[in-house]
Formats: structure tokens, C-alpha cells, sequence
């Protein structure tokens, strides 16, 4: 595939980006001016403000100190069609230019993404202006001082108001000459000398006095890169205005950019009334310079000398036979500004743009050439600035008009943006802004430019162009706008546009091109540059692509001829100058796309390659090897290329398809080498593994008998018979064990006992028996009965289980000695024990007691004398009946005693008292089966 030519472009970007408004632009350099703070009073030097006014387009600016790390940047969102006003009163110690006669880093470096103008504004209440930023207008290399000779500055202000200039470098190492025309701080008048400012740092050379006459006009500074200069003029006063006090300032321009012809147009100076409203300060940069205003000789100037013109609200048409600087000093009431004029000479602006920054009166004054008047549009509004309110400018011989317009707060309310545009003629325009109370701002917002012409191209002689790349041709006219352009060149070419574009341009088209860039009305430049276009080679870049990974990969390109070279540069860094090249074990990461850049005769053709490698499937294989005999193989891979076709192959003619193996019972005969080869996307990979095995233990355990519950613990019994190394583990029911079996701990029921014998080489085997703990039968028997002689009693026995036999013993006495409950009946006290066997052959007993008493005699007397001889009336057989009540009454029929169960026997007393002799009566009731009828009968009690 063939690629692009590279360009071999020149673009020339700093010529480019002068193609604006001259104080429309996307970077500016200035230095602010040290101003008195008057011990912090209102007439002081705060608050200060950076304003930006941006075009038809937002812009993001931001604002540095590139001398100073300490300032942080400043970022600013500028809306189109609207101003910001940004605060920079906080870094004002870093941002003032002080002292004066040191090298500070205070020079700021304002940029944006989009045009827009700006402008720093000291903004106290008595003691505001104006410093126009003029963009890369306001770069030069050599400058004459203008300023004013008029008015002095206050000597009762601290600190000390003075006239300075400033100096801010926009390039490091740029040396800087000064030749002051009146004593500064450090320097003598006339005496060069030198600074060496780095970008961004900044000089301030300070007037010593300050008298109107000791300012510092005529002072020459010039440097071997571009700088920029701020003056200042602070707190000036007298000279006839009475006795108000302000600032007067601005950025001036290099003598690169200065001119023969100005109009100046009055302000509003009128306190006292007498006094002429503007000055006119016309300083000379060469002698021998004639000035004419309004058609009169003026003066006749040598270098550096200043002349001073009044107005008595006049407006002026100044010619000077060489080139001059033109500061006009202007205001309200007796509150001055002071502004540097454009010069005219094919200079001005078709859009200006600034910011009202108080609601006090604001004056634009316009100047345009004649036919341009009624084509004003403000904000879009071509009914604010229009044809009526424009009057000749005297002496132009009808060429100019000038308009004085105030604009209401209504038409631009404070800190709106304004954007006037004139559709058809380059114009001037200035604002003076205030009042007579407060303090003069006064601004001239227009074109400082001079129409010029330089052509140029991406092909040149030191860097030609190549054939067929885009051949592009460029007039940079600066902030000129209107321009009409010729191009002539080579093979017929012509174009009328500024910069024209030739596509796939060959050599014929090598030569010397002519632009003419006409302004109307103004001048026309012609403009060459010569193109050089050489022959760019031909080449084709090729490979063996794709390839698997670890192949080798072959980079071919076709020969471009003797005296071509060759360049291949590709992923992670490759490259090499060979025209065929190779790079072997090529990985994953050798895929990409590979340029082929050929040059020859200072020419590069370009070919891109793409280099495809194939990932190999991984055909790596892990398993459990060795693994036990009768055991699980397993052998698994990891491979995850989609679509892999796998092919297992092994001993005994083994073979398998699927991407992982599982082998059950592994023996003897299945070890050996396993292969696997993979397939994928037309790669292959193979790997291998040597599969062995390892002997396992041979285990006895000998089958178990069935138990009951209560026999004794015994010991298990296995064994390991192969006799290999190892240890063994006992296990009943899922639980580690040791080899004696507890049939009680166990519990009824089936129970399984493994043995596992655990070998040193990693394999083990096992072996489990059953065994049955059976349980053992519950048998309760009432534990004794007691019965009269000659009585019977059914003995109470419960059994739990399965019974196979029951018996009796003894025997006599029992009407049955093999069934449950039998029927007792012994002549004597006997005990009788009941044996149960289940049918798992576990045995219990039980016994019982049957006392035997004597038959029941009841005493019919009784002699309760205490000889200790028949004191109560006894009853021995009545203990055999534990429910037994018995009741005696007197033969009145009360009760004088009467007792349950014969826990009590009676002593012939009722309630611890004796009874007399006499006979009593009872009844007995046994409340037992033996008896159903009550005793009952008489009984004397004898003393």
C-alpha cells in the first residue's frame, strides 16, 4: 500500500500569524508601569485590570510571567462578541515594573486561542488610563521615547510620581541599548549603555526629575530581538490645566511603524476655558525633518527634538518630511490621558474592538477615508455610527472624514464589549473615556500596521519540495485587509488567491513565482519566491505476512536506484536501513504496520506494511504424573485459541480429539509418552509429557461380627500386606478413629470403619467394614411386693425389644416361669428374676422381692400401763397394705384415733391424753385386692 508523501513544508507560522488587526491579535507582550499608590489614598494605582474584548470567535487567554515561576497562570473564558475584565490588583507587586534600574521578571505574556484585543487599564478613581496592547505590532527592534513636555509630575506624592519607559524581552539573551536624552536612576544623559534581559524580564529606566523638561523623549533604545516598550507619565499636572493630577501612558511602537502623516482629533480639555483642550507632541527620529500642520510649517526638527503643537479643539493634518512619532495629549476638563497616533500611510483597521469600562461619558473619535463613512456597523448595528456624523478632515484634500460620537450607556452599557466593523475601507478609531471629576482613559484602539508584502512557500532552494506533494504559496500581507493578489508562475500557473495550493505537484513546477498584492487606494508590492521541487523516488513495501509466531518475517521493498535509502520503522520501536529486512522469532508483538519511508535526492516516499502474526496455539501440557496405579490421569492444557483442532497420541496406539484427557485406572501398561499436537488459524504447536506411575498399598481387613451394645471395647484389626513404607488412619463414620471399636460410644445401629493406609510415595488405598451394634433389651420389674401368707400377687415386668426367650427364676411359687406377668404365690419371702434374650442375642434381667408376711390377727385388748408389755394395740400384717385406714371410736361413736397407711400405732390416748378403761370399736379398710370387706370388731383398753 502505498502511503502519503511526507511534506516538506516550511510554513513560516510567524509570518502567518501577523495576517490580523494590529491590536487584534493571539499573543501579547507588556510591562505595566509602576504607578504611585499615594500612601493607598484614591489617588493611587489599584485596582488594575487586564480587559479583553474578543471578535466573532470565544477564545480561552491565558495570561504568564514566563520570567516568574512564582505567578500562577491566569485563564480568562472570552465569550465571542463580549469582553472580561479580569482583576489582577492581587499580583500587583509582581506585576508593576519596580524598581526602576534593575532587572525584574514582571513581563507578562498574554495568548488566545482566537483574536481579540486587549488592553491594561490602571483604574483608581482619580488617577485611571488606558495602555493599549498593539500584539506583535508592538515589537521592534530599535525605538525613539516620545512623551510630553507640557506638564510635570507631583513632587507631594509617596512615592514619587515620575516619567519612565519600560522594557519587557520576548526572546532570551536579547541585548538591550539605552541611550537616555535626560539623566535616569543609575544613567547620565547620552551615555549608552547596555542590558541583557532573558524572555520576560523587564527594565524600568526612570526620569530623576520631575519637571516637564527633564522627560525623557528623544531617548533611544534599540536590541538584537524584538522587545517591547510601555510609557508612563504619572500624576502629571500644571501647564495651564490648573490643578488636577493623572496618569497618561501607552504602548508605543517601533520606528519600524511609525510614519509621515497623522490626524489628530480633539478631546474634551477645557479647565481652565482659556487653555488650548489637546497637545500635539511631534518628535523627530531623524534631523532635518520638516513638519507641516494644516498646510503651514510648523517646525523644523532634528533627532530626538519635540515639537509641541495646541489645539484649540481643532483638528489637525500632519505631514513631516521623514518619519515621526505623534503622542496626543487629550482628556476631560483638566483630567489628561495621553495616546500614540497611527500613522496613516496605508495603515488602520476594518474591525477594532475595545470595552466601555465605566458607565462615565464615552467619545469614540473615527477617522476613515472618504466613501467609507456610511458603511459602520456597531455590535451588528449600522444605525449607531453612520455618514451624517462624519465632516472632512481639513487640509486632506477631501481624502479623510472624522466623526466625534459619545455613546450612551443605553448604546454600550459599562463593561459591554463594542466590535465596529467597516465593510469597505480600512479606519481609525480612539476612545477618551471619564469625566472632568474623576480622571481621563485615553485609548487609540486601531491599527498601528503598514501595508507590506513578503511571498514565500513550503519549497525552497535550502528545503526543496517534492513531486507530488501539495506545493502551497503564501503573501503575508499583515493585519491588511481588502488586499487583491496576481500570482504568475511556472507552467502557466496563476491564481488570484493569497495563498494558492497546487496539488501533486511534479517538477515542472519549479521556478520562480511573482505575487502583486495591490490595496486599493494605497500602494501595490510585488513579491518573489523562488520553488524548488525535486523528484521523489518510488517504492513498494511487501512481506511474507502473516505469519505464525517464532516464523521468521521478510520486509521487501523495490529498489529505488543508486544514491536512495531506506528506512523501516515499525512496532516497539523497530527499524532498520536496509531495503530488505527480516526479523526472526517474531511474537505477537511484532504485529503492526511497518513503514517504508525511501528518500533520495532529499525526497521521502512513504509504503505501509501491515504485519499480521499469528499467536500459536499453546500446546503446554500439565497433569498429575506420576499418578497411582488404578488411579485417575489426568492431563490438561490450557490452550484458548478458539476454533483449535487437538490430536492426543500415546502408547498402545493411544489416541484422543479433545483438549484435556482423563484416563480412570491407570496401570502399568498405560505408562509412556503422550503427545499433543494443536492446530489453529493454520499454526501448530506440539508439546509432550512422559506419563509414570506409582505402586499403591495392598490392604487385609477382615470382615466384622455384629455386637451388642454393652459388650466390651475390642480392638479392629487390618493390615498393609505389601509391606510399603507408610502410616495408617482409622475412620468410623466419616470420623477419625483409632483401631478400638466402643459399641456404647458407637450407638446403635450400622457403622461403617475404614482403614487407609497413607504410603510415603504420595498414593494410599483403602478398605471399609460394616458393623451392627445391636441393642440390648430394657426389662423393669417391680423391684418388691409384699403379700400375707397364703396370699398371691401378679409380678409387673416391661420389656423393650425383640425377645426371643423370657424366664423366671425360680420357679416355685409362679404359676408360669416364661411368660411376662406371672402370678406369685410363695409360702416365704422370695426373690424373682427375670431373664430376657432378644433375637440378636442380646440379654438382660430384672428382679423383683415378694415379702411374705404372717396372716392378719387383730388383738381384741390392749393395757397402756408402761410396764413396756402390750402398750398398743399391734397389728404386724398391716404393713403389707401401704393403703390401709383404720378407725377407732368410743361407744359414744367418736373417733379417738385414726391413722393411714399404719405409719402410727395407737397407745389408748387421744390427744396425748389417756382414755379411761373401757372398750372401743374399729374398722380396718385394706383398700386392697386381698380384702374387699372391711375389719371391724371391739377392743378393751385395760390399765
Amino acid at each position: 500500500m502505498i502511503g502519503m508523501i511526507k511534506f516538506v513544508a516550511a510554513l513560516y507560522f510567524c509570518f502567518l500569524c501577523n495576517a490580523i488587526a494590529a491590536q487584534t491579535d493571539t499573543s501579547f507582550w507588556f510591562v505595566a508601569p509602576e504607578v504611585t499608590n499615594n500612601n493607598n489614598s484614591i489617588h493611587g494605582d489599584r485596582p488594575i485590570y487586564l480587559r479583553i474584548t474578543a471578535l466573532n470567535v470565544d477564545a480561552i487567554v491565558t495570561v504568564t510571567e514566563p520570567a516568574n515561576a512564582a505567578f500562577l497562570p491566569i485563564i480568562i473564558n472570552v465569550p465571542a462578541n463580549t469582553s472580561q475584565s479580569y482583576d489582577l490588583t492581587p499580583n500587583i507587586d509582581m506585576i508593576e515594573n519596580k524598581p526602576s534600574n534593575q532587572i525584574l521578571n514582571y513581563g507578562l505574556l498574554i495568548r488566545s486561542t482566537a483574536f481579540v484585543t486587549a488592553y491594561y487599564e490602571e483604574a483608581s478613581v482619580n488617577n485611571p488610563e488606558i495602555f493599549a496592547l498593539k500584539g506583535r505590532n508592538a515589537l521592534g527592534n530599535s525605538f525613539f521615547i516620545p512623551a510630553q513636555n507640557l506638564m510635570s509630575n507631583n513632587t507631594s506624592l509617596n512615592p514619587r510620581p515620575s516619567s519612565a519607559f519600560d522594557i519587557v524581552a520576548s526572546e532570551d539573551a536579547t541585548i538591550v541599548t539605552i541611550t537616555p536624552a535626560k539623566d535616569i536612576v543609575g544613567h547620565s544623559a547620552g551615555i549608552p549603555f547596555i542590558v541583557l534581559l532573558n524572555k520576560g524580564q523587564t527594565y524600568s529606566a526612570e526620569a530623576v526629575s520631575a519637571i516637564a523638561a527633564a522627560h525623557l523623549m528623544g531617548s533611544t533604545v534599540t536590541s538584537n530581538k524584538p522587545i517591547a516598550i510601555t510609557i508612563k507619565d504619572d500624576s502629571i499636572g500644571g501647564g495651564g490645566y490648573g490643578g488636577c493630577l493623572d496618569l497618561a501612558g501607552d504602548q508605543i511602537v517601533p520606528l519600524s511603524l511609525i510614519g509621515t502623516k497623522y490626524i489628530t482629533l480633539p478631546g474634551y480639555l477645557n479647565n481652565p476655558g482659556s487653555q488650548p483642550t489637546d497637545q500635539v507632541f511631534i518628535m523627530a527620529t531623524q534631523s532635518n525633518t520638516t513638519v507641516t500642520i494644516n498646510g503651514v510649517v510648523a517646525a523644523t526638527l532634528n533627532m530626538g527634538q519635540t515639537f509641541r503643537q495646541p489645539s484649540n479643539n481643532e483638528v489637525f493634518y500632519i505631514e513631516a518630511s521623514k518619519p515621526v512619532y505623534v503622542l496626543h495629549l487629550s482628556g476631560f476638563g483638566c483630567e489628561v490621558g495621553h495616546a500614540l497616533l497611527p500613522q496613516l500611510d496605508c495603515s488602520g483597521s476594518r474591525t477594532v474592538g475595545f470595552t466601555r469600562s465605566i458607565s462615565s461619558p464615552l467619545y469614540v473619535n473615527i477617522l476613515v477615508k472618504s466613501g467609507g463613512e456610511g458603511n459602520f456597523s456597531f455590535n451588528g448595528d449600522n444605525t449607531i455610527i453612520v455618514a451624517p456624523q462624519f465632516a472632512d478632515v481639513p487640509f486632506s484634500g477631501g481624502q479623510w472624514k472624522y466623526a466625534r460620537i459619545q455613546l450612551s450607556t443605553t448604546q454600550m452599557a459599562a463593561g459591554a464589549a463594542a466590535i465596529v466593523k467597516n465593510s469597505s475601507h480600512d479606519f481609525h478609531l480612539s476612545i477618551i473615556h471619564g469625566d472632568a471629576a474623576t480622571g481621563c482613559r485615553y485609548g487609540y484602539f486601531s491599527g498601528f500596521n503598514r501595508f507590506d508584502a513578503v511571498s514565500f512557500s513550503n519549497a525552497t532552494s535550502n528545503n526543496p519540495g517534492c513531486s507530488s506533494d501539495t506545493l502551497k504559496l503564501y503573501c503575508d500581507v499583515g493585519a491588511t485587509e481588502g488586499i487583491l493578489f496576481s500570482w504568475t508562475g511556472p507552467n502557466g500557473f496563476t491564481s488570484n488567491l493569497q495563498n494558492p495550493f497546487i496539488l501533486n505537484a511534479q517538477t515542472i513546477y519549479a521556478g520562480t513565482y511573482t505575487v502583486v498584492a495591490t490595496k486599493p487606494n494605497c500602494n501595490t508590492i510585488t513579491a518573489t519566491t523562488v520553488v524548488s521541487i525535486n523528484q521523489s523516488p518510488s517504492a513498494t513495501a511487501s512481506s511474507n505476512s502473516p505469519v505464525c509466531e517464532g516464523a521468521m518475517v521478510n520486509l521487501n521493498s523495490t529498489s529505488a536506484g543508486t544514491g536512495a535509502s531506506y528506512l523501516w520503522t515499525g512496532p516497539n520501536g523497530y527499524n532498520s536501513n536496509f531495503q530488505n529486512t527480516t526479523i526472526n522469532n517474531a511474537t505477537a508483538n511484532t504485529s503492526g504496520n511497518y513503514i517504508l519511508a525511501v528518500t533520495k535526492n532529499g525526497c521521502t516516499i512513504k509504503d505501509t506494511e501491515m504485519v499480521v502474526v499469528k499467536p500459536l496455539p499453546s500446546a503446554q501440557i500439565t497433569s498429575n504424573s506420576p499418578v497411582c496405579r488404578l488411579q485417575q490421569l489426568q492431563m490438561n492444557n490450557s490452550n484458548t485459541l478458539p476454533n483449535s483442532l487437538y490430536s492426543w497420541t500415546g502408547p498402545n496406539g493411544f489416541s484422543n480429539a479433545q483438549q484435556s484427557l482423563a484416563i480412570n485406572n491407570f496401570t502399568y501398561a498405560d505408562t509412556g509418552t503422550y503427545s499433543l499436537t494443536i492446530t489453529a488459524n493454520g499454526c501448530t504447536s506440539s508439546s509432550s509429557a512422559n506419563i509414570a506411575l506409582k505402586e499403591i498399598p495392598i490392604i487385609q481387613f477382615p470382615a466384622l461380627n455384629n455386637v451388642c451394645a454393652d459388650v466390651q471395647p475390642f480392638q479392629i484389626v487390618a493390615t498393609e500386606t505389601s509391606g510399603i513404607i507408610g502410616t495408617e488412619v482409622w475412620n468410623i463414620d466419616g470420623t477419625i478413629a483409632t483401631a478400638t471399636f466402643n459399641a456404647a460410644s458407637a450407638g446403635v445401629g450400622l457403622h461403617t470403619i475404614r482403614y487407609t493406609f497413607n504410603a510415603a510415595n504420595g498414593c494410599s488405598s483403602f478398605e471399609e467394614q460394616p458393623i451392627k451394634v445391636y441393642p440390648i433389651p430394657i426389662v423393669k420389674v417391680d423391684s418388691i411386693k409384699t403379700i400375707v401368707q397364703n396370699a398371691s400377687i401378679v409380678l409387673n415386668a416391661v420389656v423393650v425389644g425383640q425377645v426371643a426367650t423370657l424366664l423366671w427364676t425360680p420357679a416355685f411359687g409362679l404359676d408360669s416361669d416364661t411368660i411376662l406377668n406371672p402370678l406369685a404365690n410363695p409360702i416365704k419371702t422370695t426373690t424373682y428374676t427375670l431373664e430376657v434374650t432378644t433375637v440378636d442375642g442380646c440379654y438382660a434381667t430384672d428382679s423383683v422381692r415378694v415379702k411374705v408376711l404372717p396372716a392378719i390377727t387383730i388383738p381384741n385388748a390392749f393395757s397402756p400401763n408402761g410396764d413396756g408389755f402390750n402398750d398398743t394395740w399391734l397389728i404386724d400384717a398391716l404393713v403389707a397394705f401401704p393403703l390401709c385406714e383404720i378407725e377407732v371410736f368410743d361407744r359414744n361413736g367418736h373417733t379417738v384415733f385414726k391413722n393411714k397407711s399404719y405409719t402410727k400405732f395407737w397407745d389408748g390416748t387421744y390427744h396425748g391424753k389417756p382414755l379411761p378403761v373401757g372398750t372401743y370399736y374399729y374398722i380396718i379398710k385394706l383398700n386392697d385386692n386381698y380384702r374387699a370387706a372391711p375389719f371391724s370388731g371391739y377392743i378393751t383398753l385395760i390399765r
